[in-house]
């Protein structure tokens, strides 16, 4: 799906990743010219998440946006709204992408997000992305503070893709402990 002011889909539903719809998609990209007029994404990410899921396969969303919006806290709320059907992995381009967007749209589909900064080289941050992508994550994990009363930030732990640091705050209110624990 482009968006911008307006939108619209290469297909009319998901299909299936194979050669061929690479091929397609890979012609269509190619022949994409970026004047689409400005961030409106609310409608197209929408359109995309109340679409039918396939059974078979769990509903992963990759944005690509190099702008920002006027509409922050919609988009965030409705990337929360689905997150129990779509995971979002999001990457904000370039200097005028906004931080919130991105991250608030990841984290609130219990996805992940990736910032890529003008000279900076996009093949890590995306090959990173496509290994969460495929890969299990732990997305219950809680931490065990053993006895500790804390406040702890998050207050829901994020999800834990393979390879990924996991950093979690907290402040201790009482107690004493020697270690936490992750738990799965």
């Amino acid at each position: 799906v482009c968006f911008g002011s307006t939108f619209h889909k290469l297909w009319k539903e998901a299909r299936r990743f194979d050669d061929r719809s690479l091929e397609e998609a890979t012609k269509h990209v190619a022949a994409i010219e970026a004047n689409l007029g400005g961030t409106e994404i609310l409608a197209p990410l929408t359109e995309l998440l109340e679409a039918k899921a396939d059974a078979e396969r769990p509903r992963r969303v990759l944005v690509l946006t190099d702008g920002q919006v006027s509409n922050e806290p919609d988009v965030i709320a409705l990337a929360k709204k689905h997150a129990g059907g779509a995971r979002i992995f999001a990457f904000g381009i370039g200097a005028g992408a906004s931080h919130h967007l991105v991250r608030g749209m990841a984290r609130g589909s219990r996805g992940a997000a990736e910032m890529i900064f003008p000279g900076e080289r996009i093949e890590p941050k995306v090959l990173r992305t496509f290994a969460r992508v495929r890969t299990p994550v732990l997305d219950d994990a809680t931490v065990d503070w053993k006895g500790l009363s804390v406040e702890q930030v998050p207050q829901r732990t994020p999800p834990v893709f393979a390879d990924d640091v996991l950093t979690v705050f907290a402040r201790i209110e009482s107690g004493a402990t020697d270690h936490v624990e992750l738990v799965a």
